[in-house]
């Protein structure tokens, strides 16, 4: 829990609560805010001090709850970002905030886990050195790096919404851009942004791994890919399925959940087109997306525990 705290923090930029002082809150500083603010807010504040009061929440981002306890307490309000599980716990703890039955199992779950958790630290330690690299790496112009899309990868929900806002990005930076998912055979279209394209058609394109192809070639050397695209009869069919003869280069990036390469994102500038311009932006929103959908398979982990 405390390591997809940490995951949580870099990807927020906020500091996160720690899970031990969320076990046990003063009843003067639960006093501070009403359980119904707690609960439509999803808010529970945990300590205080003479710079203000610290308060965990699901979305440090949201200024409106932030702003109203400015005014309600006459002090600084200081977020921390926690998760979900145990920012819901805490509520049904200390403020009688119903459990939906999907999380009736959460106060045995706390109990039995106490002091235990320790099964997803190895996973997420790899998440947060590659995504701390990331931030130092970023360029001071950050406003460029696709912010719609950076808004779905801290927050991810569903797989879903954050495949469509890296291939929204992606196509913002080349023509036909398109996302495959890989599974044990083949790599099968999924989601694509090329203008006139049927997504029907699209959908039930599988381009086999056993046979060469630049999507071949990402999967197994798990490495971004910018160059040539060879008039190999994969790829010839790819690009007929994007709705063209071939271009002169292409551009594939793997996404890895836990080490397996779980979809390829393809881009090219279209028929006959050389790329344009440098890449290092997508390159990093993809890893993004990566991140964001390695942290909701770690989520599920611990909702399942």
């Amino acid at each position: 829990e405390e390591a997809l705290a940490k995951a949580l923090s870099i990807l927020h930029q906020v500091p996160y609560a720690d899970p031990a002082r969320l076990e046990k809150i003063d009843p003067s500083i639960l006093s501070l805010v009403s359980a119904g603010f707690a609960r439509e807010h999803r808010l529970v504040p945990f300590d205080r001090d003479r710079t203000g009061v610290y308060v965990a929440m699901m979305d440090p981002a949201d200024p409106v709850p932030l702003e109203a306890l400015r005014k309600t307490l006459g002090c600084e309000v200081r977020p921390r970002v926690a998760v979900e599980l145990r920012l819901l716990y805490a509520l049904h703890r200390f403020y009688r905030v119903p459990l939906l039955p999907r999380f009736s199992h959460l106060p045995g779950f706390f109990d039995a886990q106490r002091g235990k958790a320790r099964g997803a630290k190895r996973d997420i330690q790899r998440l947060l050195t590659h995504w701390e690299a990331l931030t130092r790496e970023r360029r001071s112009d950050q406003a460029s790096a696709g912010p719609e899309a950076d808004v779905t990868f801290l927050q991810p929900r569903d797989r879903e919404a954050v495949c469509r806002a890296l291939v929204g990005f992606a196509a913002s930076r080349v023509k036909r851009a398109a996302l495959f998912a890989v599974r044990e055979e083949a790599a099968s279209g999924w989601l694509a942004a090329v203008p006139g394209l049927d997504p029907e058609a699209f959908a039930i394109l599988d381009v086999p791994l056993a046979a060469p192809s630049i999507l071949r070639d990402v999967m197994q050397r798990r490495q971004f890919y910018r160059g040539a695209f060879l008039p190999l009869p994969e790829n010839l069919r790819l690009a007929a399925a994007l709705g063209g003869p071939p271009p002169q280069e292409a551009l594939a990036f793997p996404l890895l959940v836990r080490d397996k390469v779980v979809a390829i994102l393809y881009g090219d500038d279209g028929p006959q087109n050389l790329l344009l311009g440098g890449f290092d932006e997508l390159m990093k929103v993809a890893m993004k997306a990566a991140m964001a959908l390695q942290i909701l398979v770690l989520q599920q982990k611990i909702r399942n525990l």
